[in-house]
């Protein structure tokens, strides 16, 4: 394996980019350069450092992932985008392909799985995972609740922001909405999950692992 690849990587959880370098490091020769909270921090990161790869999350304060990795393409072509994420429905991976990023990575993804699916993309492959390999029985139901429920990609994630506990007003500034977008949005989930109020609404996410 070549000890000469480097990775970025950018999340806004510090616990998830920790661990995910943490393995890189143990467990492969690729070199972890740098950690980024979000993407505003991940390009500033990338005026002073090239890496090979640049691994980051969906949706990040600041800049988000879509953001970061257009004007990546713009400023850096040579470097490599991989998405790694909580939301890995299709309609997610159809935006992030259409942005020609290498690949797609579940955050539910098995450590094994995403080894040798970084093995792949520092050979040159592209490698769009999908759900399959969960690692417990409880994300496989949430999976199956979620496409019986027909939620959205973007709904998916007002319901990961929600059960971080922001209201409208917060996460209409994190993804650049306006609130009656982002009420209209909630009213929709509300209805597809078949829920009648807000607070039933935090209670369901947190029961389900949405």
């Amino acid at each position: 394996m070549p000890n000469n690849k480097t990775i970025i990587i950018a999340d806004d959880h510090p616990l998830m980019a920790e661990g995910i370098a943490a393995m890189i490091h143990r467990y492969t020769k690729y070199k972890v350069l740098s950690i980024a909270k979000n993407g505003k921090a991940l390009l500033h990161l990338l005026n002073a450092q090239v890496p090979d790869l640049v691994l980051m999350d969906v949706n990040m304060p600041e800049l988000n992932g879509m953001e970061a990795a257009g004007k990546i393409r713009q400023l850096f072509p040579q470097v490599k985008i991989v998405f790694i994420s909580m939301y890995w429905e299709l309609a997610v991976q159809h935006a992030i392909k259409k942005i020609n990023a290498e690949g797609f990575i579940p955050k539910l993804t098995e450590g094994a799985v995403f080894l040798e699916a970084l093995k792949k993309l520092m050979s040159g492959e592209k490698v769009y995972l999908t759900n399959s390999q969960p690692a417990n029985g409880h994300k496989k139901a949430d999976s199956n609740l979620q496409g019986k429920t027909k939620l959205s990609a973007r709904e998916l994630e007002i319901i990961q922001l929600i059960k971080k506990g922001l209201t409208s007003k917060d996460i209409s500034a994190r993804l650049h909405l306006s609130i009656y977008t982002v009420d209209t949005h909630r009213k929709n989930i509300c209805r597809k999950l078949k829920i009648s109020s807000p607070n039933a609404l935090v209670k369901f996410v947190h029961e389900n692992n949405l």
